[in-house]
């Protein structure tokens, strides 16, 4: 949300990203329902993976994180920006 509002592309983003966003409440059980519209737009299924992220989470649908964990061992298409190429791991 500290983006620039004065450029549509950034608008777009931020309606996709958080236009969504809703409250949710715990049940008695420490579940969250997710609505029907978030799953759809996730493609969520019956299986879910919950993928921490730092002081963040990712929730996948359980074949596509599957899908996307082989399809990374082929480097996805993707590189290493160069800010973490010195990166000690």
């Amino acid at each position: 949300m500290r983006l620039p509002g004065n450029k549509p592309a950034v608008r777009a983003f931020q309606r996709r990203m958080v236009g969504h966003a809703a409250d949710m409440d715990m049940d008695s059980h420490g579940r969250i329902l997710i609505s029907k519209e978030l799953r759809e737009f996730a493609g969520l299924e019956k299986q879910v993976m919950l993928i921490g992220q730092g002081n963040k989470f990712e929730l996948w649908d359980e074949g596509q994180w599957s899908q996307w964990i082989s399809d990374s061992g082929n480097d996805n298409g993707l590189e290493l920006p160069p800010e973490l190429e010195s990166l000690p791991l």
